[in-house]
């Protein structure tokens, strides 16, 4: 596994083994200058906690149980590339939120260098946009896990801003391909993918846009 990719699927592990249900949100677009953007949020609902919590009769300490701040980002980007990394902990929700970024270019001609894709990040292909996501876990956990992960979605929101039209999205995951759909609003596109595809992958997997 890629050292840049090491932190992002031990996030998701550790989110996973804590509640086994899991939301992340994907967004990507380009804003006035042309600078390409990606937001990324991966996130849990308090009510699972609070669940437990119940039932056992502990009060939940959510920043004990998996705190999570801007000293754990790994050095994956590069000095050029500001981010904005956000803790989330609101009365329903609890995980954090990466944002950054950078001209597409530049980026793909560092990445042309190094051979190493900068993970969530859209770069140009064909006549349209290739995403890499870093390996999941690949591990088979038991039914109930498995319930709860088989509900759980990866959200790929997708501006007009980095392609007006989105004909066709297809998710490459463990030598499969998968054809989600797409629902198309005002100003963007959304993709809703089951998470379990991403986590149950032990390579990298790959989003392209047409």
């Amino acid at each position: 596994m890629k050292k840049n990719h090491v932190f992002f699927v031990l996030i998701v592990c550790a989110f996973t083994v804590l509640t086994g249900c899991i939301d992340v949100v994907h967004h990507v677009g380009k804003n006035k200058r042309g600078i390409t953007e990606v937001y990324w949020k991966v996130s849990i609902q308090k009510l699972v906690f609070e669940m437990a919590g119940e039932m056992s009769g502990d009060e939940m300490d959510y920043e004990d149980i998996f705190g999570i701040t801007e000293n754990d980002m790994p050095d994956f980007l590069p000095d050029f590339v500001p981010f904005e990394f956000k803790e989330i902990n609101n009365d329903f929700d609890f995980g954090f939120s990466l944002k950054f970024s950078a001209p597409e270019k530049l980026v793909s001609t560092l990445t042309e260098d190094n051979s190493e894709p900068l993970p969530f990040f859209p770069y140009k292909k064909d006549n349209g946009y290739s995403i890499i996501l870093p390996p999941g876990e690949g591990i088979e956990e038991d039914e109930y896990t498995m319930a709860f992960l088989s509900s759980s979605l990866y959200e790929l929101i997708i501006s007009k801003s980095l392609l007006p039209r989105v004909q066709e999205v297809i998710f490459k995951a463990s030598g499969e391909e998968y054809y989600p759909e797409i629902a198309e609003t005002t100003d963007v596109y959304i993709v809703k993918i089951p998470f379990i595809l991403w986590y149950m992958s032990e390579s990298e997997c790959e989003i392209l846009i047409r």
